[in-house]
Parts: structure tokens; C-alpha cells; sequence
């Protein structure tokens, strides 16, 4: 068998994710000889005028050589700094404090609960750029420079119409074929293990290649993974998916992979994007596919079962829910965050850390007691950074320009 890489890539789907998954993949795949062929006409339903992104944006931006303070100005995108955390006891945004220049010798969330319990802060929040920008309705194109090594934090919002007219462009610069279809036929194999050809309106027909199935109705995927293993807890968190998106020579991306309910606070491109990268990471020659699909597939449903346990807790916790018991090791994080405010080691963090102790914070629970070397920091020392944090925000508001 030859350890060539596959020479064609076929994605199969509609709408702006399978157009960001176009893009990235034929950047990232066009120096190895890879061809990719894109089959869209599935569907008539057009996007929404404008999709709410994560930081994810900034990652595939910058893969795509695209400047996103150039798409600003050009109305491509408009930044969303925080989310609001709904359905909670009290007002709150999902800010995870992660990544910040704070230099203190404790987690930042720590520090905000001690200084909430000496009255020296107010909100969880106080002290994030990010809500002090939003409450602003303003925006600073250097607030990254508030955050170690540049991270920018903040999403936006995209014309879709007008981000997939300018990937579009770029994925043919690159070399991709698109391919409108009217008919469509799949042939597998004689077990139905991987696909053997890909015929499109009686015309061409396309084999020997690696496909991906982007659509909702599993066009492809369904074919080759009988039995659609789901996750059991999908009820509970708001958040299903297969728990083997990669089958044989198909994968299974974004919608045919998992499907989220509209009230979750987990961002659709963020499982898109992470599920690209590690792709393209594994991208497989034949003749080792097995063994990576495997490792492939065991890496997303760790990574799945981790947004699932913070979905889980998320509904748990929310004034909505109807307080259905929550796993064994769900409750611990919650009771021992409750005692002590500190986090168990098993806590996963989907995102970027911070968002356990923001989603317990914003469901109104506050610690109990706080771990001694938090409590041993002299309190004047941290109201000193409390105060130069707030001037510091103070400054930048200041010199931020009206969304």
C-alpha cells in the first residue's frame, strides 16, 4: 500500500461553514498536491444575513491571511466583545478572564471573589476590558494587547453573504472546484465501509478520494456508520453528536457531526474550527487511515464529552431548568467550588480556563470560603491592582471609538 496522501478531497454541503471549511482546508492542504472539489445545491434555504462567531474567527482569519481590522472597517464583520449569560439569578457575561496581563501570584476569579467579599468590587465582572468596552458599546482595535501573548478574546458578527463571497474568491484562487449539483449518487463498498465513487449529474464521477460530509441530512456519513452512535446525555445538555465522525475514507463536519439547541452558549465555528485543525493534523494517506480515524475519533469525543459536561451544568444551574440530578462528578465541581472556590482537576475547560468558575458565579453561587493563599494576600496589595485595573480600563474606554 502507498503512503501517498490522498490526492482529492471532496466536501460535500451548503452555507457559510462549509465554505469556511473549503477555505481552510485547501489552504492548508494545497502544498501537499492535494485537490479539493466542492458539491453544493443541496439545499435552498439560504444563511442568515448575519452568523455570531467566536474568538475562533481570529484563528481562521489569521490561517487565511485575512486582516480582521481591515474586515471591520469594510463592514465585513462587527465585534461582539462578551456574551450575556442568560437565564441566570442575576446579569452576568461569559467572561473567563482567561489570558489576561493580570501578574498575580492566584487565578484572577479568585481575587474577584475576595475582593466581592471585602466590598471592594461589586461585580464578578468589574474588572474585564471586555464588559467595560461593551456596556460602552465601543471598540478598541489594540484591546488584544491587554492579553498574554495577543489572544484576542472577542467574536464577531459576519455579513455572511459578504464573508462567503470573499472566501469563495479565495478558495478559488487556491485551486477548488466547485461542482453545483442536480443529481447525486453515492456507491460504497461491498460492507459499506468507505465510499468508492461519487457520481454528480450523470457526468462526473469522482473516486479513489477522502470526502466530507457537511450537510444536515448526513448525505454521505449515513452511508458508512449504520449504527449513528450518539451521545446518551444529549437530552440533558442541549448538545448531541456521533460519537464516530470519522468512517473509513468520511468524515463527518460541523452539522453532520453534532447539533447544538439554539439557547447553548457554545459557538458553532469553535467545534468547526477545532475539528478542522485536528484534520488536517491527521490528514491520512489510505493506507494509515484506520489508525488515525481511531485516534481522531477518540480526541473529539473526549473533547465532546467535556462541552457536554459544561452544558449539562450550564442547564442544571439555569433559573429554566427542571432540576433533573446531574452526574456524580457534575455536583462534586459544583458543591467543592461552593465550599472552597477552587476547581477540580478533572474540570475541563472547553474553551480557554475561566469558564466554570463564570458559569457558577453567574448562577448566583458564592464560595463559601476562600483557599488560605488567597486569603493571606494582603488586602491593600490587591486593592492596588484592583484600582490600576480599573484606570487602566478607564483609559482604553476612553480612547475607543462608538461601534
Amino acid at each position: 500500500m502507498s503512503n501517498q496522501f490522498y490526492r482529492d478531497v471532496v466536501l460535500v454541503g451548503d452555507g457559510i461553514y462549509t465554505d469556511i471549511a473549503t477555505c481552510y482546508l485547501a489552504s492548508q492542504l494545497r502544498s501537499i498536491g492535494v485537490n479539493l472539489y466542492r458539491v453544493h445545491g443541496f439545499s435552498k434555504l439560504e444563511d442568515s444575513t448575519t452568523v455570531e462567531v467566536d474568538h475562533s474567527i481570529h484563528l481562521l482569519n489569521e490561517d487565511l491571511g485575512f486582516d480582521f481590522n481591515a474586515l471591520m472597517s469594510s463592514d465585513v464583520l462587527t465585534p461582539t466583545l462578551v456574551r450575556r449569560a442568560p437565564c441566570f439569578q442575576q446579569p452576568g457575561y461569559f467572561e473567563s478572564y482567561s489570558g489576561l496581563k493580570d501578574d498575580l501570584p492566584i487565578p484572577l476569579y479568585q481575587v474577584m471573589a475576595r475582593l466581592i467579599r471585602e466590598g471592594v468590587a461589586d461585580q464578578y465582572w468589574s474588572a474585564s476590558p471586555l464588559v467595560a468596552l461593551n456596556n460602552a458599546n465601543k471598540f478598541h482595535p489594540e484591546l488584544h494587547k491587554f492579553y498574554r501573548g495577543n489572544i484576542r478574546p472577542y467574536g464577531a458578527k459576519i455579513n455572511s453573504q459578504a464573508y462567503s463571497k470573499l472566501i469563495n474568491s479565495k478558495s478559488l484562487s487556491l485551486g477548488v472546484k466547485f461542482l453545483h449539483v442536480s443529481n447525486f449518487e453515492v456507491e460504497t463498498n461491498a460492507n459499506n465501509q468507505r465510499i468508492s465513487t461519487l457520481k454528480i449529474n450523470a457526468g462526473t464521477t469522482l473516486r479513489d478520494a477522502f470526502f466530507i460530509d457537511m450537510t444536515t441530512e448526513r448525505r454521505l456519513t449515513k452511508l458508512v456508520d449504520a449504527s449513528e452512535s450518539t451521545n446518551s446525555d444529549a437530552d440533558q445538555c442541549g448538545f448531541n453528536y456521533f460519537n464516530k465522525p470519522w468512517l473509513g475514507n468520511c468524515l463527518a463536519l460541523d452539522e453532520a457531526a453534532f447539533s447544538l439547541t439554539s439557547s447553548a452558549p457554545v459557538n458553532r465555528l469553535e467545534l468547526l474550527y477545532k475539528a478542522l485543525v485536528r484534520f488536517v493534523d491527521f490528514f491520512p494517506s489510505p493506507a494509515r487511515q484506520a489508525v488515525l480515524a481511531q485516534e481522531y475519533n477518540r480526541l473529539q469525543k473526549n473533547y465532546n464529552i467535556a462541552i457536554a459536561d459544561f452544558l449539562q451544568a450550564y442547564h442544571f444551574l439555569s433559573a429554566v431548568n427542571d432540576k433533573k440530578l446531574l452526574p456524580e462528578k457534575l455536583q462534586h465541581r459544583i458543591n467543592l467550588f461552593a465550599e472552597s472556590c477552587q476547581l477540580s482537576e478533572d474540570a475541563v475547560d472547553w474553551a480557554y480556563p475561566g469558564y466554570w468558575p463564570t458559569l457558577m458565579i453567574a448562577a448566583g453561587i458564592t464560595p463559601r470560603y476562600l483557599p488560605r493563599r488567597v486569603q493571606e494576600i494582603p488586602l491593600k496589595y490587591l486593592m492596588d491592582w484592583y484600582n490600576q485595573r480599573l484606570h487602566n480600563i478607564g483609559t482604553i474606554v476612553s480612547r475607543s471609538s462608538t461601534l
